[in-house]
């Protein structure tokens, strides 16, 4: 049988001897914990910023889920296996799958996406920004651990002729695969040419993924079309979606964004552009899903919508009613409407409404629900997993959803970004978030402001960055702004703006 892991997967740029109490990637593992990015991640938006509620969850909380939902995942398709325990390399590495997940939104922005459209288009000429290339320059080159030889701490890394020596936390290669997502490296454009945020890794890393693989896929040579996404990242990914789409609907409920009746009680507009997200992830999964049909959606004409928007909503009903969610809905009615799609303006509504604003309630208000709820969703997303071996690569194996349980999170998933993230109180929060991103890079660009920089840039600006050098500056601001929390993000403008910010000598 092949080997999931090899010699190569734990080689680093500097190599250091075994430890006998762990493993390399327990060992990554604990650099990531210990680490400042790591930390700042519990200031950071995942949907409802962390001011307005304790109970909302930030980006730290939310990775501890997705990794303990990945660590699941594993373990179900390493008893799957029937693997040698006695074998390391025969079975996924919890420690890896542990540490991919807890990193997997180390290069978040503050104020979530908004933060990352508003410095990808700062830095759209100088080499761009993107979350997940953020995290890797952040594990490779800006956490301050290690560099290679020539380095100096007084100059925080870089050499006496001004080069960056940097390698971050120095990690195994197969740690830093692992939260490769998107094999592609995004290039510089000039303002006419671009058209927002593209997914991958900057041309500052690009050597380092060439060696990247080279150490984890071996001899194997990616076929035509084929990416760079190792067995650990796709468990992470899909651990992923299982948890921000549980967990970011049980947010809005307990915050009383939205109540489960207003799962069925949406405008047609609106399960329409749910429908085409719904159909546009069926089309982008098809090798997993080739009988999956995707929801009829003809412009203009009502009728015909209407009938896909019935059977979506009664997909989704169906799947409240076999888990318990919704008691006194009986299941039969449900499949009466899906077989008579023309009556979901009239008997369909009239139904729903019948179940009572305090049945619909009972998820949002009570706790004990609410976390049966979350639960039985997490466990049924899990026990839906198959795994897919690469017949070349195993390294390269992938992760999937059965049909029902992938549709069912789409159509949950698009619910929540049309419902929460698009709604007007979370749109006037990112309107805000942007606001506060552009005039910090605005002002730390300009000639001479580097000087407002903390003590540690400012000195790898002067001795590694020319001044006269905008690319080479850009990126520093921008790992900087990059770096912030969403609290210090808005001290700081307060600071630069306010005329009654709170303090002006507070460290940083």
């Amino acid at each position: 049988m092949k080997k999931f892991y090899s010699e190569t997967d734990t080689k680093r740029l500097i190599e250091q001897p075994l430890e006998s109490h762990r493993t390399p990637f327990a060992r990554d593992l604990s650099r990531l914990i210990h680490s400042p990015s790591f930390r700042r991640l519990q200031g950071k938006t995942q949907l409802y910023p962390g001011i307005e509620s304790d109970f909302f969850r930030n980006r730290l909380t939310h990775s501890l889920e997705v990794a303990d939902i990945a660590k699941s995942i594993t373990e179900k398709i390493n008893k799957e296996l029937f693997v040698d325990k006695n074998d390391p390399n025969n079975r996924i590495s919890l420690d890896l799958v542990d540490f991919c997940s807890l990193a997997h939104d180390l290069g978040h922005a503050p104020f979530g996406h908004i933060g990352e459209k508003a410095l990808d288009f700062r830095m759209k000429e100088y080499g761009r920004f993107e979350g997940n290339g953020q995290t890797l320059r952040i594990l490779s080159r800006i956490e301050k651990k290690e560099f290679t030889e020539g380095g100096s701490v007084l100059k925080h890394g870089f050499d006496k002729n001004g080069i960056d020596k940097r390698i971050g936390l120095n990690l195994t290669y197969r740690s830093y695969a692992s939260v490769i997502k998107y094999d592609n490296c995004i290039k510089s454009v000039a303002v006419k040419d671009y058209d927002g945020v593209d997914k991958g890794f900057y041309e500052s890393e690009e050597k380092l993924v060439n060696l990247i693989k080279k150490n984890v896929v071996g001899k194997y040579t990616l076929e035509k079309g084929e990416k760079l996404k190792t067995i650990e990242c796709n468990i992470m990914d899909l651990a992923d979606d299982i948890s921000y789409t549980t967990y970011d609907l049980e947010d809005a409920l307990k915050g009383n964004f939205i109540s489960p009746l207003d799962l069925f009680d949406t405008t047609h507009h609106f399960w329409m552009d749910v429908i085409r997200s719904v159909n546009k992830s069926i089309i982008k999964n098809q090798k997993f899903y080739p009988k999956l049909k995707i929801f009829a959606l003809i412009e203009g004409d009502h009728e015909a919508n209407t009938n896909s928007i019935i059977k979506l909503i009664s997909y989704l009903l169906s799947f409240f009613v076999e888990n318990g969610f919704l008691p006194g809905v009986d299941s039969k009615h449900i499949e009466k409407f899906v077989s008579s799609p023309e009556k979901f303006e009239n008997d369909f509504k009239v139904y729903i409404f019948s179940l009572g604003h305090n049945a619909s309630k009972l998820i949002s208000d009570n706790g004990y629900i609410r976390t049966l709820f979350t639960t039985r969703l997490v466990g049924y997303f899990i026990g839906s997993i198959k795994f897919v071996p690469h017949t070349e690569c195993l390294p390269l194996s992938t992760v999937y959803l059965d049909e029902k349980a992938f549709l069912t999170m789409e159509i949950l998933k698009q619910f929540n970004y049309n419902s929460l993230i698009k709604s007007p109180r979370l749109q006037i929060a990112d309107y805000r978030g942007k606001e506060i991103i552009d005039k910090i890079f605005e002002t730390l660009f300009e000639k001479g402001n580097y000087n407002l920089l903390p003590h540690d840039l400012k000195i790898i600006f002067e001795n590694g960055f020319k001044k006269t050098n905008h690319k080479e500056k850009a990126r520093l601001i921008c790992d900087y702004v990059g770096s912030m929390t969403n609290k210090y993000a808005i001290e700081f403008y307060a600071r630069l703006t306010s005329e009654n910010a709170e303090t002006i000598f507070k460290p940083y």
